[in-house]
């Protein structure tokens, strides 16, 4: 089994408004850019 820590966040302008979120996961062994 590998370790796998993911880091998240996220924010709006307003409610409701625009928005965006990001996530960064972090793998010991393993490397791969997703976009």
């Amino acid at each position: 089994m590998h370790n796998l820590f993911a880091y998240t966040d996220g924010a709006c302008s307003g409610n409701p408004g625009p928005g965006g979120w990001g996530v960064l996961l972090v793998a010991k062994t393993h490397q791969k850019i997703i976009k």
